[in-house]
């Protein structure tokens, strides 16, 4: 992987981790699109996920740290035990399934499948009723397993961690930014761990790669800081575009963006 190719990936990724449009599935199409095949780059695409969340921070970074005056001691443990509890069924569920889900799911035929369905899912099931449903206050631990469940469907590359957790929510009844939020939230310990278990994995297989090449090794920091500098300055945008509107052009995005895949995949 070329340096050029790195800054690429990380740019998709800052643009699409906490958009409901699937990270993976878009940093799986680039990939295959460069040519990149590798368990090297299935490690790649998803450590430089983590630059991208590093962005959280710096949009919520007092009350991510119980810093927030506004916040008292008990918010905040209601809110990150409800965080630790629903990223516990991906957790298990990715643990298992992983070898499983890099062997049969990491194409695009699979991901062009995931991002319509994904796509419906956003353009049938947002209703105005979501811009005034139940905020951080309505968030009990029930609703936090359960948006947790939902969150397992992200797992199939091409479904969005984002949209899967968003929609979840929104069935449940919460309001849009409570939902975009939640999922942020989420994105935290998930996208952490799972960054930490790729590369450790990468470098057991491969004991002779456990220390990355020069070469490798900067194309991965320059995914990573592109990714995270992309990732503040979309998030932000993010916030401010559903306090406004629905996830509807999302959906829409995807659909279109499945179609052009599959015509690609069967036409060539």
């Amino acid at each position: 992987m070329d340096w050029i190719q790195s800054a690429v990936l990380g740019l998709v990724e800052g643009i699409t981790e906490f958009l409901p449009i699937s990270s993976t599935g878009h940093l799986i199409l680039v990939s295959r699109w460069f040519g990149q095949d590798s368990e090297f780059t299935n490690m790649f695409n998803i450590v430089i996920q983590f630059g991208a969340i590093l962005a959280l921070p710096f949009i919520f970074g007092k009350r991510l740290l119980s810093l927030d005056q506004k916040i008292s001691i008990q918010q905040s443990w209601n809110l990150w035990s409800r965080v630790l509890l629903a990223i516990v069924p991906a957790l298990v569920l990715g643990f298992i399934f992983s070898d499983l889900i890099e062997g049969f799911l990491f194409h695009p035929i699979p991901v062009a499948f995931a991002l319509g369905l994904g796509g419906l899912g956003l353009i049938f099931l947002d209703r105005d009723q979501n811009q005034t449903g139940w905020d951080w206050s309505g968030l009990t631990y029930k609703r936090a397993l359960l948006i947790g469940l939902f969150q397992c469907l992200a797992l199939w590359p091409g479904v969005s961690r984002s949209a899967a957790t968003i929609i979840g929510a929104l069935l449940l009844g919460a309001n849009r930014k409570t939902a975009a939020e939640f999922s942020f939230y989420l994105a935290l310990p998930v996208l952490g761990l799972a960054a930490t278990y790729s590369f450790l994995k990468f470098s057991l297989r491969n004991r002779e790669a456990f220390i990355l090449s020069p070469h490798d090794g900067l194309a991965l920091l320059i995914g990573f800081v592109v990714s995270g500098l992309v990732a503040f300055i979309v998030s932000k945008w993010f916030l401010h575009f559903i306090s406004k509107r629905n996830f509807k052009p999302f959906g829409f995005y995807r659909l279109g963006l499945a179609l052009v895949v599959l015509s690609l995949t069967f036409l060539t």
